[in-house]
């Protein structure tokens, strides 16, 4: 196909409009060879060599690396020296994407480095964000920005027996408080209103969290005893002391201890389920300065892929109240001595037992909030669990959970 003699004229047009105005026209760089000079780049790291640094690097270029230095072009190749003794590996770009426009083009790649350190073996991720501009006859980097992506460390064999040092009640402030727990071996670690996290030994006293970026370390006083859980981000400390055990709020029951199977009496009466649906006894103590009432819940909380099912919801329990007797929940919206059921999820107003389908035992996990409010209007639409929870939102001075099992 011939091109019109209208494109022709236009093109002679602009050569001849480049030609008296002394415009050159800007040559074109290919994603390809991007990719090449990167390469080359990084290729030169190992050995030290200053030369393709100083080629594709312009005279004010800004350079700032994943250590969070701003280096110009001097202080950038001055950093380029080559591995010391037993040191060895390699650089390698993938995962490019560009845009190039005119006399700019922009490189946006991973770095996969692979090293080794008198035999062993040591990997780490990187991103790089390179700027091409086209001046004084060629195309050079005017701008480097380079971050590490983040990687969980190894965790570390911790004695199981130690753990037990670190269990209790954390304040960050008042009402603000973070519960760290054992269970089957392993440390939690779980704020009021948040889902609960597994906190993974790095090292005595210090651990992480899975794909979490920072450390959660544990204070030893003086006296050899765990005084504080400290939350490091980036190197600053938020500091939650440990609350005295003889001042922490606690959920407790005659019948059963953290992590033992509720009786066959506390199942439900329904469904496939032929249990007497009688709710346990519940015992709390040392609740918050300045709780003026309760509300209880128990859930199931890893029913229906992990969304939940409550079981039982109580709210305007009196302040002066230390406990629930045994079969409170059979009563129909009103508790003897006070309290009031919210409907639970199985549409009711008291206590539905624990029927969970044939597998592995459910966690039914029993939690007493103190609140700031002493009584609940609940005129008007219906008490559900959900309006209870979003009513109580911001009046939380505390919580304390027992934990129980129970399968089919």
């Amino acid at each position: 196909m011939r091109p019109s003699r209208f494109l022709l004229a236009i093109s002679l047009l602009f050569a001849t409009a480049c030609a008296s105005t002394g415009v050159t026209a800007v040559p074109s760089i290919t994603q390809a060879e991007l990719e090449r000079r990167t390469q080359e780049l990084m290729d030169s790291v190992t050995t030290g060599d200053h030369t393709p640094w100083q080629k594709y690097y312009a005279d004010d270029a800004l350079f700032f690396d994943e250590k969070g230095r701003s280096m110009t072009k001097e202080q950038l190749v001055a950093d380029i020296t080559p591995l010391p003794k037993g040191y060895g590996g390699s650089i390698k770009l993938v995962k490019a994407q560009s845009r190039i426009e005119n006399g700019t083009a922009i490189l946006s790649y991973d770095l996969d480095e692979s090293e080794t350190i008198w035999g062993q073996n040591l990997s780490a991720r990187y991103h790089g964000t390179d700027t091409w501009m086209y001046r004084n006859g060629r195309w050079q980097i005017v701008a480097t920005q380079m971050f590490r992506y983040y990687e969980d460390p190894h965790p570390a064999a911790v004695d199981p027996s130690r753990l037990d040092r670190y269990a209790g009640t954390y304040e960050l402030a008042p009402g603000t408080r973070m519960i760290v727990s054992v269970e089957n071996g392993q440390l939690y670690a779980q704020r009021e209103g948040r889902a609960r996290e597994l906190l993974i030994p790095e090292a005595n006293d210090i651990f992480f969290r899975k794909g979490v970026e920072g450390r959660r370390l544990f204070r030893v006083a003086e006296n050899g005893t765990i005084d504080a859980l400290i939350d490091r981000r980036n190197n600053e400390d938020v500091v939650w002391k440990k609350v005295p055990a003889a001042t922490t709020f606690a959920l407790k029951s005659s019948a059963f201890r953290e992590g033992d199977t509720l009786a066959d009496s506390t199942v439900l009466h329904g469904l496939d389920c032929n249990g007497a649906n009688i709710s346990p006894p519940l015992n709390w103590e040392n609740p918050p300065a300045g709780t003026r009432g309760f509300a209880l819940v128990l859930d199931d909380f890893e029913a229906r892929g992990g969304d939940g099912f409550i079981h039982w919801a109580v709210y305007n329990i009196p302040a002066e109240a230390t406990s629930l007797a045994a079969g409170a929940g059979s009563h129909d919206v009103d508790i003897p001595g006070g309290g009031r059921h919210a409907y639970n999820d199985f549409l009711q107003r008291n206590y539905g037992g624990p029927c969970p389908p044939e597998g592995p035992p459910h966690k039914y996990r029993f939690t007493i909030y103190a609140l700031d409010l002493p009584s609940i209007d609940d005129a008007g639409t219906p008490m559900t669990w959900r309006k209870l929870r979003a009513i109580t939102r911001g009046h939380i001075l505390g919580e304390a959970s027992l934990t129980a099992l129970r399968g089919h």
